[in-house]
């Protein structure tokens, strides 16, 4: 996964882990992530929000708006 990150070919990274050794193994990967500033969660929640998110802005086109036009 560290050859992969380093090499572009991963744009969004979901690690979750369980046990020492998984736990030791996702420090490299973490770090390859934020060097190759690829967006990294470690949580099946925080990936669930995400692929929520991604999938709210595909769906929607955004629009760019005041802040007042939200609190008249």
């Amino acid at each position: 996964m560290v050859d992969y990150l380093k090499q572009g070919r991963y744009s969004l990274m979901f690690n979750t882990t369980e046990g020492a050794q998984a736990l030791e193994d996702s420090r490299s990967i973490r770090a390859a992530a934020l060097g190759a500033k690829v967006p990294y969660y470690t949580t099946a929640e925080a990936a669930q929000v995400a692929v929520r998110a991604i999938l709210t802005l595909r769906a929607d086109a955004l629009t760019v708006r005041a802040l007042q036009n939200y609190h008249q």
